[in-house]
């Protein structure tokens, strides 16, 4: 019988509560000085590449993950929560990097002064959000 709405919602909630739990674990490994996002920025200036494209670089062995797991029939539920979770934090990482682009200026505030390029502020930030 397929899952109904009601069954559908309460699994989403269920899922992002451990997400959320997975990024809460990785706070402290992923953070340099509160900044979650400064490892990717960091990246894409040692790669002269934008914060973007190095979390999408990162998220790519995600989805190939997924793409074997499809391809190969897998139905092993840990390892396909274990990737989705995982690609599902990706976008929630690559909004976040999309936000402060667009917020700060492109590429970022950690990635242009990483790269020795002047920060771009924008007149209003909050028209961004």
């Amino acid at each position: 019988m397929p899952i109904n709405h009601e069954q559908f919602m309460e699994f989403v909630v269920d899922y992002e509560s451990k997400c959320d739990a997975i990024f809460e674990d990785r706070k402290e490994a992923y953070s340099i000085e509160g900044d979650r996002l400064s490892q990717f920025f960091e990246l894409a200036a040692d790669e002269r590449i934008t914060p973007m494209k190095a979390l999408l670089d990162m998220a790519k062995k995600h989805f190939s993950m997924a793409m074997n797991l499809a391809k190969n029939g897998t139905t092993d539920l840990r390892l396909w929560n274990m990737c989705c979770m995982d690609l599902r934090n990706y976008a929630l990482l690559l909004a976040a990097v999309a936000h402060d682009e667009r917020v700060q200026g492109t590429p970022g505030p950690i990635a242009t002064k990483l790269m020795g390029r002047p920060v771009l502020v924008k007149e209003d930030p909050e028209d961004a959000i």
